[in-house]
């Protein structure tokens, strides 16, 4: 289809030669054929030009553009993720008024990030207590090829407190990280409803 520039181009060339609308129109159609703007459109562009419109190009529309993922809205959700990783697309869509859909395309596809859930394990242990872990560790493989059948003399025995699952705790927000290779952060499981000494030996 012919650019409707050109078409505006006429119009105003039209006006300049002080052809009336009907005229306009007549030219236009003539010229153009079926790719010719409707008779309303020539009308409007005609009345524009005659009353000292000089820019053939549309005004600029108001509201949301077509698209909103562009660089400002990258670093305004970049921002937003870097003060508070457990935000949701829900939530950064309320806060930065951005569709749901180009928040969730800004943080997979530009930002490279992954909704990443929480590791529940057991319990967390404290600095020292893995460093005492990890030196008995190696007493015992220090000990063994002077002494093969040391560990056959060995008895291992461990207490451990058994929680209850609590649902509130496995419904922890998750947080976004970068990919590749997302690590997921740990959270000792805890109930106040159930708890069981576990000894074994």
């Amino acid at each position: 289809m012919t650019e409707r520039v050109e078409q505006r181009v006429c119009i105003k060339f039209c006006v300049k030669l002080e052809h009336s609308s009907a005229e306009t129109i007549r030219i236009i159609q003539k010229v153009f054929g079926e790719d010719a703007m409707s008779a309303a459109q020539i009308k409007v562009w005609h009345k524009r030009f005659k009353d000292g419109r000089e820019s053939v190009e549309s005004d600029p529309r108001s509201g949301r553009p077509a698209t909103s993922r562009t660089p400002e809205n990258v670093e305004r959700v970049r921002a937003a993720i870097s003060k508070g990783r457990r935000l949701t697309v829900r939530e950064l869509e309320a806060d930065l008024g951005i569709p749901k859909t180009t928040v969730s395309q800004i943080l997979t596809q530009d930002l490279g990030l992954k909704r990443v859930v929480a590791k529940f394990v057991p319990r967390l242990l404290l600095p020292e207590q893995k460093g005492h872990r990890a030196a008995v560790a190696d007493d015992l493989i220090q000990t063994t090829p002077n002494e093969p059948d040391f560990l056959k003399t060995v008895i291992t025995g461990d207490e451990s407190p058994v929680c209850g699952c609590d649902p509130e705790m496995e419904a922890q927000p998750s947080q976004w990280k970068p990919l590749p290779g997302s690590s997921r952060r740990k959270k000792a499981r805890q109930s106040r409803k159930i708890k069981t000494m576990l000894t074994v030996f």
